[in-house]
């Protein structure tokens, strides 16, 4: 199989990271866990593929070494089929293929040659963890936004729209560094830093590299924190101190074995980079606060190499949140190297339980009412758009449970509560039907048939005066419900490709899999929200003391949506500080391999953003772009203006 027949599914790898984490229980790339450089795992290998086939990277030494240590051990299939039904190792095969054929062509291998800023790299940090192999380098170049940061930042001051040539190939929007450097400490971290001045040589942070908005891209060094996994839970303190390149997934797994959990975002995300660069946002904000609400100290090296903590007497004030100029974002204070978080116990009684509205404002109203009344941990709305792909196995099966939802059965929100049993009582006694965890469980395991015939039919028995979905879910159809549907881990397994179907049997045969709480902790699910196409995420404070607003907030951002031919939604709506404030996150999704679905999506994100933050500013509450760099602030400057 050649570079050609495999090149448009390397191209949709939506860089999230997920093949860095065993989140199934697989275990991880072997290749990956042992070199750590990006280009060792299924994510690296995709981007490979697609820069050869654009001719962008010649064979190298390195790309040699990448391409014959992938065992095609089937990892990344499993992994990456459940969060976007791609199958890297097709890939994988064709990058060993087309380098063995090179070297039996006795193609040219080029090495790139040692200067002196690599000498001073790997004298810090050993020969094996800095280069500037291409192979290498280029998996580094490129993430999935349809905008650079610098257009992205400048929207409130140039509205120029975004355009792309024709011939621009998927790897738009590349900036190739010229240096890859993984640093194991904060010391050398610290010696990276007055290298690369004393080079004069721009550098730039990156976890895992998920940011979809060229953040984490540069043309100097790259310094990959991914070394950096310091992890320590000290449950009686009721914190965990953790490295640059901890993930959100293994922080949690490894409180959890304390019964204990930390606020955190997607599952493949750095803890230490995504406090510093937004503060952590998530469902579990509704309880344990956002931004500085949710760290005790954090150890930052300054861009002059100074090491400090962010509980020195003399550290400069991170506390503090500050209006950025316009075209601009806030001054990063450094990069973050270690950070102590605030955990948080589990109850034993807790579940989850979902609340079906087909009207946006009645849904707002009863999360502002739970917020108010300091109801729960979870308390967030989510769009149809949003929550159908994260519950199904493969996009048509979402697609039909999108339709089948908003169409057949009037849902278009579900407002998500997990807490304890007065919590779940109390939410039962507001809202006049509810989807408790049980019949979550039979949801998402007999899902084939809640969509199909079966559903139709179900529907079709319960007709009466009330919308469909107050019927179908009364305490009372719930014996229906189940003998319609037969939930069971063979019924999910059937809609996946056959030669996965015995491993998603076992894998839902797993009581977590089917869990809110469980599944809130890790966020697993929502990594499935670029299965089919990459996203573009519109972020806004927004207040709720006028839900009028917030629903013409909504109604804005998908005219702009329309208007630029593009599939969005809302996403999801968190209350925070007992719902004063909440955030509110719209998508906007669109084929990253086409260029005027990026070009639509570019200018709709500008546009958007640029609507929103008149509309905030109205709200007096802070434009989210502005917060960028400013995570570990006081939540009180955010929320009280």
């Amino acid at each position: 199989m050649g570079l050609e027949e495999v090149k448009n599914i390397a191209a949709k790898c939506v860089h999230f990271g997920m093949c860095k984490i065993d989140f199934l229980g697989t275990g991880v790339c072997p290749s990956g866990i042992k070199h750590k450089y990006a280009s060792y795992y299924p994510q690296g290998g995709m981007e490979i593929v697609n820069a050869l086939a654009n001719k962008l990277i010649p064979v190298t030494e390195r790309l040699i070494d990448i391409a014959r240590s992938c065992t095609l051990c089937g990892i990344c299939d499993k992994q990456c089929y459940f969060v976007t039904e791609l199958r890297p190792m097709k890939v994988m095969e064709a990058l060993k293929e087309h380098v063995e054929a090179a070297l039996q062509r006795n193609e040219p291998i080029e090495s790139p040659a040692e200067d002196q800023v690599l000498r001073d790299l790997r004298g810090i940090v050993g020969e094996e963890w800095a280069t500037n192999d291409p192979a290498i380098l280029v998996t580094y170049s490129r993430d999935i936004g349809p905008v650079d940061p610098a257009t992205l930042v400048s929207y409130s001051v140039d509205m120029r729209p975004v355009s792309y040539s024709g011939d621009i190939s998927p790897c738009h929007l590349r900036h190739m560094p010229g240096y890859v450097v993984m640093p194991e400490s904060t010391r050398e971290v610290a010696e990276i830093i007055k290298a690369a001045n004393r080079h004069k040589m721009p550098f730039v942070p990156r976890g895992t590299g998920q940011n979809s908005h060229g953040l984490t891209l540069g043309e100097g060094i790259i310094i990959d924190l991914s070394r950096m996994k310091t992890l320590e839970v000290d449950p009686k303190n009721w914190t965990a101190t953790v490295g640059a390149g901890v993930t959100s997934f293994e922080m949690q797994k490894e409180a959890n074995k304390h019964r204990m959990r930390a606020s955190v975002a997607e599952p493949a995300a750095c803890v230490c980079a995504n406090m510093v660069m937004t503060g952590i946002y998530g469902t579990l904000c509704h309880a344990y606060g956002y931004a500085g609400d949710n760290y005790v100290d954090a150890e930052i090296v300054a861009f002059d190499g100074r090491i400090f903590r962010t509980n020195d007497t003399d550290a400069p004030n991170v506390l503090k949140y500050s209006l950025p100029a316009p075209g601009t974002f806030a001054p990063l204070p450094g990069i973050c190297t270690q950070i102590t978080v605030r955990l948080y116990p589990i109850v034993e009684d807790e579940e989850g339980i979902l609340v079906p509205f087909s009207d946006l404002h009645e849904a707002l109203e009863m999360m502002r009412e739970i917020a108010r009344s300091r109801l729960g941990l979870v308390d967030s709305i989510l769009g149809l758009e949003y929550f159908a792909p994260f519950i199904s196995p493969t996009f048509q099966a979402s697609e039909e449970l999108r339709r089948f939802f908003t169409e057949e059965m009037e849902v278009k929100y579900l407002l998500m509560v997990v807490g304890d049993k007065y919590t779940v009582r109390t939410i039962k006694e507001m809202a006049d039907v509810t989807v408790d965890q049980e019949m979550v469980r039979t949801i998402m395991l007999g899902l084939p048939k809640f969509y199909s015939d079966e559903g139709m039919e179900l529907l079709c028995q319960l007709s009466g005066a009330e919308k469909p979905y107050k019927l179908l879910f009364k305490e009372e159809t719930r014996p229906l419900v189940e003998m319609s549907l037969s939930p069971s881990p063979e019924n999910i397994a059937a809609v996946v490709d056959e030669d996965l179907q015995d491993f998603f049997k076992k894998l839902y045969s797993k009581p977590e899999m089917t869990d809110l709480v469980w599944l809130n902790m890790y966020r697993i699910l929502s990594s499935r929200i670029g299965r089919n196409y990459a996203y573009a995420p519109s972020l806004a404070f927004v207040s709720l003391d006028n839900l009028d607003k917030v629903v013409e907030i909504c109604d804005m951002l998908k005219s702009i949506g329309d208007k630029y031919d593009l599939r969005s939604g809302l996403g999801v709506i968190t209350p925070l500080d007992f719902g004063k404030r909440a955030q509110m996150e719209y998508i906007y999704y669109f084929d990253q391999t086409n260029n005027q679905e990026r070009e639509n999506a570019a200018n709709a994100l500008i546009e958007s953003m640029n609507k929103v933050n008149a509309f905030t500013q109205e709200m007096k509450a802070p434009a989210l772009v502005s917060i960028v760099f400013q995570g570990l602030c006081r939540s009180e400057n955010l929320l009280y203006t």
